[in-house]
C-alpha cells in the first residue's frame, strides 16, 4: 500500500498537469495508468501520453519502474518522480547510463524528478514547498523543455529583443501556415515585409537576416543538406503564445506563470495605449508589452494574426523538397 507521502506528491504532481491546461496551451485527458502510478494525455499539436512512477522508499523496484517507463511506446513521455535519497538517486543513474546505450531515443524522453525525500506531509510549511517545487518541475522541465518544444526565456527574450515591426511573427506565421518554398515564391510579400514605412530604416536588411534571427532563436529549423527551413514545435507554441495574447483573452493564474518562467512577466493584465509605454526590453513586463504592441503591427501592416493551431503536416509547396527525406538541424 502506498504511504500518504508517496500519494501526495503523486496527486500533486498530476493535479499541476492537469490545472496548467487552463493556459491554453495545450489539452489534457485523463487516461488508463494501468499499473502506473499515474498516466494523462497532453494535446497540443499531436497527443502525446503522458505515464509515469513514484518512488518514495523501495530502492529494490528502481529497475522495474525504470523499465517500465524506458520500454512504453516510443512517443509516451516517462516521468519518474524520485525522493532524493543517495542510494536512489546513484541507482537511478546506473539504470539510465546502461539504458543510454542501448536505447537512447528512450531515454531522451524520460523525465527524472527529484524531490526533497525527508518532506513531513503533517508540516503545513514544507506541503507547501514541496508544491512549488513540483510546479515548476511540471512547468519547466514536462511543459516547456518537452511538450512546448524546449521554449525557454533566453529563446523569447532573444525573438522579442530582435522583433521589427512585426517581421519575425508575419515570417514565421508564414511559414508555419503556407512553407517555406511558397514564402519565398511570394515575392509580394517578401517586397512587403521590406517596404513598410516603418521599415524603412532597416529596408537593406535582407529576409535571410530575419530568418537566421528565427534560427537562432530556435524557432525554425533548417535542412541540413539543401536551403529549407520548417516552423518547429518552439516556434508553433510561440505563435500559439502569441495569439492568446494578441486577442487579449483572460490571463489566467496558469498561463501568467508561465508567462513569468518565460520572462514575459507573471501580471494578469493588458497595457492599454498604441505603442509600449517604455522603450527599454530589460524588463519582463516591458518585453511583453512590445511584443503586444509588435503584434498589433503585425495585423495593421502584414494582415498576419498567429493562430491558436498550427498544422505538424508538411506544407503543399514543401513536399516535392522532402519526397526523398530531408534531415532538419534543430538548436
Amino acid at each position: 500500500m502506498a504511504s500518504p507521502e508517496h500519494g501526495f506528491v503523486t496527486e500533486t504532481f498530476i493535479n499541476f498537469v492537469a490545472e496548467y491546461s487552463a493556459s491554453a496551451l495545450y489539452g489534457y485527458q485523463e487516461a488508463d495508468r494501468g499499473e502506473l502510478d499515474f498516466a494523462c494525455l497532453l494535446d497540443r499539436d499531436k497527443s502525446r501520453h503522458v505515464i509515469g512512477q513514484t518512488l518514495k522508499s523501495h530502492a529494490d523496484g528502481i529497475e522495474k519502474d525504470l523499465n517500465t517507463l524506458l520500454h512504453a511506446n516510443e512517443s509516451d513521455i516517462g516521468i519518474y518522480l524520485v525522493s532524493a535519497k543517495t542510494r536512489h538517486i546513484r541507482r537511478v543513474h546506473e539504470v539510465i547510463e546502461r539504458a543510454r546505450r542501448v536505447i537512447p531515443g528512450r531515454v531522451a524522453m524520460l523525465r527524472v524528478i527529484q524531490y526533497p525525500a525527508d518532506f513531513d506531509i503533517n508540516d503545513d510549511s514544507e506541503r507547501a514547498f514541496l508544491r512549488e517545487h513540483l510546479r515548476k518541475q511540471v512547468v519547466d522541465d514536462l511543459l516547456l523543455n518537452v511538450v512546448f518544444g524546449r521554449l525557454s526565456r533566453h529563446d523569447v527574450s532573444y525573438i522579442v529583443s530582435s522583433l521589427e515591426i512585426g517581421r519575425d511573427i508575419a515570417v514565421l506565421h508564414t511559414i508555419a501556415t503556407v512553407g517555406y518554398s511558397d514564402f519565398l515564391r511570394n515575392s509580394s510579400l517578401v517586397q512587403r515585409l521590406l517596404q513598410q514605412p516603418r521599415a524603412k530604416n532597416y529596408a537593406t536588411k535582407a529576409i535571410q537576416s530575419v530568418i537566421s534571427d528565427l534560427a537562432a532563436a530556435g524557432m525554425i529549423s533548417r535542412a541540413i543538406d539543401r536551403t529549407l527551413y520548417r516552423v518547429t514545435q518552439r516556434g508553433r507554441v510561440f505563435l500559439s503564445l502569441c495569439s492568446i495574447l494578441h486577442s487579449r483573452s483572460p490571463i489566467t493564474t496558469e498561463l501568467a506563470y508561465i508567462l513569468g518562467r518565460l520572462g514575459l512577466g507573471d501580471g494578469k493584465s493588458y497595457f492599454d495605449g498604441e505603442g509600449p509605454r517604455v522603450t527599454s526590453r530589460h524588463t519582463p513586463q516591458s518585453r511583453r508589452e512590445y511584443l503586444l504592441f509588435n503584434l498589433s503591427v503585425a495585423e495593421e501592416d502584414f494582415g498576419i494574426v498567429p493562430a491558436r493551431q498550427y498544422s505538424t503536416e508538411i506544407p503543399e509547396g514543401d513536399k516535392h523538397w522532402m519526397a526523398d527525406g530531408v534531415e532538419f538541424v534543430e538548436r
